[in-house]
């Protein structure tokens, strides 16, 4: 992750947003106030907030993790669509 103070963001916006959009390169921009906001692709959004929506509930968690470990060990099952 990139950080910028906001003036130089601000002054180059147009580079910047570019670098997230074809780079997928995060920006966080530190303002005047010591606060911070953060730049990413929109792709990168939507996946934290599925992950998170799947991982909401501890029975969703536990299930998902049980069937990663059992792809890692190689237990599937062949399927044809």
């Amino acid at each position: 992750m990139k950080t910028v103070p906001f003036d130089q963001f601000k002054s180059r916006i147009d580079y910047y947003i570019n670098l997230v959009d074809e780079k997928g390169i995060e920006i966080c921009v530190r303002m005047e106030n010591g606060r911070q906001v953060v730049l990413v692709p929109i792709q990168s959004v939507s996946t934290l907030k599925e992950t998170a929506y799947l991982l909401s509930s501890e029975a969703n968690a536990k299930h998902l993790f049980k069937s990663i470990d059992q792809a890692n060990n190689g237990e599937t099952v062949p399927f044809d669509f």
